[in-house]
């Protein structure tokens, strides 16, 4: 077998293989990029939202609430719910100074009364 390059029919034939090589593998890249998996989910579920919870408080020796979200940063900015308000809500076991349940003690720090 001659492995000179010297003719053209040689240089033709090389040609024509690089040619086959290349629409070979375009072929296989574009099968390959159309592959799927059966029940295999590709997309990530959505994160469920947060639950929100009411929290109730002793405000002036009295219980009041319950109190959204909302309500207790606007309570915390009027510096009537501080980090030694005793709060609770359902399914806490009891009573809780606010500056011990993360939840609430962020609307203290973002009112910035911490005392």
């Amino acid at each position: 077998m001659n492995n000179n390059f010297d003719s053209i029919d040689r240089l033709m034939e090389l040609g024509f293989s690089m040619a086959i090589a290349q629409q070979m593998m375009q072929t296989m890249n574009t099968c390959m990029a159309n592959t799927t998996i059966p029940h295999v989910q590709v997309a990530t579920p959505a994160m469920p939202a947060p639950e929100k919870k009411e929290y109730y408080a002793v405000i002036n020796d009295a219980v009041s609430g319950p109190y959204s979200d909302d309500e207790l940063l606007t309570l915390a900015r009027a510096n009537t719910l501080c980090s030694d308000t005793m709060v609770w809500a359902p399914g806490m076991s009891g009573w809780c100074l606010a500056r011990t349940i993360p939840q609430v003690n962020k609307y203290i720090v973002l009112s910035g009364n911490t005392l």
